[in-house]
């Protein structure tokens, strides 16, 4: 599952935020990697913003308060999103 977004600004082109990639949260996307490439092509914006920091660590923090651990690639979607959502509403990403 792909935790995406979309920032519009008047007068800027649209930005696509999304952690991981588009389609998958733990997806990492490479410079001058194929797959890269083929996401960016795809994409209907022009700009693009890929956040693994901010979101990552509280998407941990999630999963380890609620199990009592968690380990990195193995977070379940449902802290990804919800880290996701806090970040929306905290930041307006």
């Amino acid at each position: 599952m792909g935790i995406t977004g979309e920032v519009k600004i008047a007068g800027l082109p649209s930005l696509s935020i999304c952690h991981g990639s588009p389609y998958r949260v733990s997806e990492k996307l490479l410079p001058d990697d194929e797959r890269t490439n083929e996401i960016i092509s795809s994409n209907n914006n022009s700009l693009m913003k890929l956040d693994h920091g901010r979101i990552l660590s509280r998407a941990m923090n999630l999963c380890r308060e609620e199990t009592g651990e968690c380990v990195r690639p193995d977070i379940p979607d449902k802290y990804w999103q919800q880290a996701y959502n806090e970040m929306e509403i905290r930041y307006g990403i």
